[in-house]
């Protein structure tokens, strides 16, 4: 029982000789020191541009939002004037129709047709 303990310490022992050599051979890298100005400097300048950048996104999105909503809008006070413009088209040929012109001029301006003496040629 005592070789086989013995060949079993031997084992982990060689497995941490060789662990240790594989780490041995390794860089290290030192842990940042977050009280170095320049570490946080630099740190402090990757956030604002990250900040940046997110603003300047959302702002273009609202800026397109709101210029779909500008254009919606125009289109639909477009339409507005374009039925307006038919009502106003329909207003003036009434208002242009000769018999209404010619019954305002009996009815409320009390004119008649000249006879036949009343009228004079020129030639």
């Amino acid at each position: 029982m005592n070789n086989k303990f013995g060949q079993s310490l031997n084992s982990r022992a060689s497995f941490l000789t060789g662990f240790i050599g594989v780490l041995g051979h390794q860089r290290i890298k030192e842990r940042r020191d977050l009280k170095n100005p320049g570490f946080l400097f630099s740190t402090i300048i990757v956030i604002t541009i990250i900040v940046m950048v997110v603003l300047f996104y959302l702002w273009s999105r609202l800026l397109t939002v709101n210029i779909g909503y500008e254009i919606s809008r125009a289109e639909k006070e477009g339409k507005e004037l374009i039925r307006e413009n038919e009502v106003l088209k329909l207003d003036i040929a009434t208002l242009k129709s000769l018999a209404r012109i010619e019954g305002m001029a009996k009815n409320e301006l009390g004119l008649i047709y000249p006879s036949q003496k009343q009228v004079i040629r020129i030639k």
